[in-house]
């Protein structure tokens, strides 16, 4: 039969189905010719109103499945996609600039980058890397089409570095007070007063780094106030080693163990930078502190649950004023490092012996002493 043989019912339904199909076909056609380039390729091409020099953003794509509902689905899917991945490149980047701080940091204590990997541990890079404040990352563009969703995230670089340096704020004020303290110290030569504010001024630096560290990454330069407070902490760290090589120490053995405990602190003292000496007697014309140490093998009257001896060594010292003969402190060095252990007990303390006199011993000494002395 005829096309124009067809009833004019049948020619209205196929003009019907012509003009809905045409109508579907343009609608898509539209919406894909519509998409703005910066969410096709944020990083290539950056929304006009939010610039990479002052936003991080992300794309968030979301492809439509048959089991998906509604747009608003689709649309909240592509959007929790952008958020996620400003927040993973947030936290990659302050987990590279981590690394970074970390071998400089290396570098200028040891003159190598080579012991970066133990300058702190994979978890705790993990936890100080962490951003905090993702609620601050907000959806700016976004599109919903018949196959796709997507969806343009960014952080507002000064706004979020605003709320960080809020929290750190009251550090870098203990900060600056601790290295005015140190300074007058440091003038004034007294040792103990120096190292008092010397390891405030570090403990506030080691709990305001990591958040500076996110300040600095998400600026991508460093704040002058930053600046000061690194500065200043060289300088403390500078006038310290000036301290200990001047120092004057003088060490006194008690009981039998004497002459073992003393050796190796002068050993570990002169690898931390300071002066020291031995001596049977500390006259005040001589030396700023007297250190009178005592050393205790540790070892206990029976093996442990699994058969072996366990030496816990420590070494007490009493620290003293040469000039005034005044006590400045009573300190207790034990660190499980310098345990040893054998299936005999001397095997056991001649391992505990062996490390107290290697280079394990410096750090619990230093941290034993860094109330009254200028540890590194």
């Amino acid at each position: 039969m005829a096309l124009y043989h067809l009833p004019i019912t049948i020619w209205l339904m196929l003009a019907i189905r012509l003009t809905i199909t045409a109508a579907i076909v343009a609608s898509l056609s539209c919406k894909s010719q519509s998409v703005p380039p910066h969410l096709i390729d944020p990083g290539a091409t950056p929304h006009p109103e939010y610039p990479q020099s002052d936003y991080i953003c992300a794309l968030g794509i979301h492809s439509a499945e048959a089991t998906d509902s509604t747009d608003s689905t689709d649309s909240t899917a592509a959007s929790d996609k952008a958020r996620a991945a400003v927040a993973s490149q947030i936290q990659s980047s302050i987990k590279s600039e981590f690394l970074r701080y970390d071998a400089q940091a290396i570098k200028r204590a040891t003159g190598s980058a080579s012991q970066t990997s133990e300058s702190r541990s994979e978890a705790t890079i993990a936890i100080n890397s962490t951003f905090e404040h993702n609620e601050l990352i907000r959806i700016v563009d976004s599109t919903t089409g018949a196959t796709e969703s997507r969806a343009l995230a960014c952080l507002n670089r000064s706004e979020a570095s605003q709320t960080l340096s809020e929290t750190v704020g009251a550090n870098l004020l203990r900060h600056n007070a601790a290295f005015k303290r140190a300074q007058a110290a440091f003038e004034s030569g007294s040792l103990q007063s120096f190292a008092s504010a010397h390891l405030e001024a570090k403990e506030v630096e080691s709990t305001a780094t990591p958040t500076l560290i996110q300040i600095r990454t998400l600026l991508a330069r460093t704040p002058a106030e930053h600046s000061t407070i690194m500065s200043n902490q060289q300088t403390l760290d500078k006038w310290s080693a000036t301290l200990r090589s001047e120092s004057k120490l003088c060490l006194t053995g008690q009981d039998s163990n004497g002459a073992f405990i003393t050796e190796a602190a002068l050993k570990s003292l002169a690898r931390l930078g300071f002066s020291a000496k031995a001596s049977q007697h500390c006259p005040a014309t001589a030396c700023t502190v007297s250190m009178a140490m005592a050393f205790n093998d540790g070892c206990p009257a029976r093996r442990n649950s699994i058969g072996l001896w366990v030496c816990q060594p420590t070494v007490t010292i009493e620290l003293r004023s040469c000039s005034s003969g005044d006590s400045m402190a009573n300190v207790t060095v034990q660190d499980k490092t310098l345990n040893g252990s054998g299936n005999r007990v001397e095997l056991a303390k001649k391992q505990a012996r062996s490390r107290v006199k290697s280079t394990r011993f410096d750090a619990p000494l230093s941290k034993s002493i860094a109330s009254v002395l200028p540890t590194p």
